[in-house]
């Protein structure tokens, strides 16, 4: 025999919180955030797109021609 209790939930009204606040702490999110994009954008994203426009030209990476030092 199994027995099954609901549970009841009480729903708890929250402070509103003024628009200032609320625009002070999206910024500072987005401040946070910032070092880690900046990352991804330099370090994953940018070679990913060089990757692509190297690839539509006919170019090696070591030419025959050239100034040798």
């Amino acid at each position: 025999m199994v027995i099954f209790l609901a549970a009841t939930t009480v729903k708890v009204k929250e402070p509103k919180r003024s628009r200032a606040l609320v625009r002070q702490e999206t910024i500072a999110s987005y401040l946070f955030l910032l070092p880690s994009l900046i990352f991804f954008l330099g370090f994953v994203i940018y070679p990913m797109i060089l990757c692509v426009v190297t690839s539509f030209f006919d170019s090696t990476m070591n030419p025959e021609q050239g100034a040798h030092l």
